[in-house]
């Protein structure tokens, strides 16, 4: 019935065309909403900051961080290689003291291209000095992960 309507028809008429390419328009779109340094956000962060500074405190250096970080890094940076460096850290640097937030941002981005990721930037205090210690995160399969660890010494340590 619909397609004799349509054969019936040689023009279609403004509304039609309007209508179908609203439709168009709307199917070939991408839809985001973007929101900028949520406390929440950064709060899921600083979890994971929290359990990378456990790991440190600890010493072990057995591998056990690994689930905390990104596949991206881990390529870079295998689990061996990361835990050989935050010996050396601790090596040149003597134990870890303390740390306060200096800086941070978050991202958090839902549509039809989602994102997350949060940058924590702390002020860590060594036995041996200071040092600026950076972490971007991101979510990989829902979780959160460290993508980027930075370590900087104020105190020549590096």
């Amino acid at each position: 019935m619909f397609n004799e309507y349509l054969c019936n028809r040689k023009f279609l008429n403004m509304k039609e065309l309007y209508l179908i390419s609203v439709l168009l328009f709307f199917g070939s779109c991408y839809f985001n909403a973007s929101v900028s340094n949520e406390e929440s956000e950064k709060e899921k962060g600083e979890k994971i900051a929290n359990i990378f500074y456990e790991y440190i405190i600890n010493q072990n250096y057995d591998g056990s961080i690994e689930p905390y970080l990104s596949k991206e890094l881990l390529i870079v940076t295998p689990i061996n290689q990361m835990d050989s460096l935050l010996l050396l850290i601790n090596n040149r640097s003597g134990h870890y003291k303390s740390r306060v937030l200096e800086k941070w941002s978050t991202k958090r981005q839902k549509g039809t291209d989602e994102l997350w990721e949060c940058v924590l930037i702390y002020s860590v205090q060594y036995e041996k000095g200071k040092s600026t210690e950076l972490f971007k995160l991101i979510k990989e399969n829902d979780s959160i992960k460290i993508l980027n660890y930075n370590f900087r010494s104020k105190d020549g340590l590096e």
